[in-house]
């Protein structure tokens, strides 16, 4: 798989865990109470996995420059 689908790949999965996390939020917050002790642990548990896939991310962004400027350099521009 090349960095373009992955990258692609990752900022869908970003999104949706995204939404999950604001939707249990919501959830609570429709209901009139507070989010859950368990809810919280989840949520928590989502912005945690969204922070690994931004990292993941940003080293597939650095790598795909540094290629970029590789075969620039290579092509003499």
């Amino acid at each position: 798989m090349d960095d373009k689908m992955d990258v692609e790949q990752i900022e869908r999965q970003r999104a949706a865990l995204l939404e999950e996390a604001a939707g249990i939020v919501k959830a609570a917050e429709a209901a009139g109470r507070a989010v859950s002790a368990e809810e919280d642990g989840r949520v928590l548990a989502l912005m945690a996995s969204v922070r690994s896939l931004e990292e993941q991310l940003m080293h597939l962004k650095r790598r795909h420059h540094q290629n970029v400027q590789i075969a620039e350099r290579s092509e003499g521009k």
